[in-house]
């Protein structure tokens, strides 16, 4: 998961008892599977629809508490 955040730092995240917010968005990419970085150099690629919000959330979260991992290629 790579987590874009705004330049000041006192901007990353709102803090309160009702919500947790983190300001800017987050890609995921699963690297399961996926040659080593000697092999392919040191870049991830990250896709534009894998951003990280509520039903990519869900759906990865419900995979990892069943114990299953998405391949590099999913």
């Amino acid at each position: 998961m790579v987590l874009f955040l705004p330049d000041d730092p006192a901007e990353w995240l709102v803090l309160s008892e009702e919500a947790l917010v983190a300001k800017r968005c987050a890609y995921w990419a699963s690297l399961h599977g996926a040659p080593a970085g000697a092999e392919t150099g040191s870049t991830v690629h990250l896709a534009r629809e894998n951003v990280l919000d509520v039903q990519p959330l869900r759906r990865l979260m419900a995979l990892f508490s069943l114990g299953k991992r998405l391949s590099h290629a999913t």
